[in-house]
């Protein structure tokens, strides 16, 4: 058949192949749609209009990252830093501030346990950055020393070393001077002791 003719659907004449009547009959005429491709018209036609096959996308995998301080790890770490933090801060506070009242009733306490040392008693002096110790002229320790017998007084002194190097360690040296004064004038001096070594014994005096 011509390219350019079609044959008419009722009465089977040649028309043109654009008409859309039949010249003769007056048949209306489908429309004839263009051939793609090789092969007929009609295998064109079924071929433009199959459906393509459409694929769903495959879904996008989201891998979701928690920040490392969220982590039960992390959050254990922060308390650890805090805690150290902390600690650091009030050991350094500590170190230069202690509690001189604390230090100077456990002194007395430790003093007093023995009889032999009657009610001393213990201060810390600020204007003088000392441990003061007052000891009874009753006290057998007192009265054993002014009868030139110091074995008393000597134990103390050894108890006093021990506790002025402990200061020593545990704080700044503005701690550690600890001095015993005189039961009858306060002026005077009868034991001192910084860093942990006797600076000045009056039982020396008895030698």
């Amino acid at each position: 058949m011509d390219n350019e003719t079609k044959f008419c659907t009722k009465c089977g004449r040649r028309i043109p192949i654009n008409a859309e009547f039949c010249s003769f009959c007056g048949t209306k005429q489908p429309q004839a749609k263009p051939v793609t491709g090789s092969g007929s018209t009609s295998e064109g036609t079924a071929n433009s209009t199959e459906t393509p096959v459409q694929t769903s996308p495959k879904p996008s995998i989201i891998v979701e990252h928690t920040a490392w301080f969220k982590t039960p790890l992390g959050i254990g770490g922060i308390v650890v830093a805090v805690l150290i933090i902390v600690f650091g801060i009030g050991k350094v506070y500590s170190y230069n501030n202690p509690d001189t009242d604390s230090i100077a009733s456990s002194m007395q306490s430790n003093i007093t346990s023995d009889d032999d040392f009657g009610s001393a008693t213990v201060h810390y002096s600020d204007s003088s950055q000392t441990f003061d110790i007052d000891i009874p002229e009753s006290s057998t320790a007192m009265t054993n020393l002014d009868n030139g017998y110091p074995s008393i007084w000597n134990s103390l002194v050894k108890q006093l070393k021990t506790k002025s190097a402990n200061l020593d360690n545990d704080y700044t040296s503005d701690y550690s001077y600890i001095q015993v004064m005189s039961p009858y004038n306060k002026k005077r001096v009868y034991l001192q002791i910084d860093h942990g070594n006797v600076k000045y014994n009056i039982a020396d005096d008895l030698n």
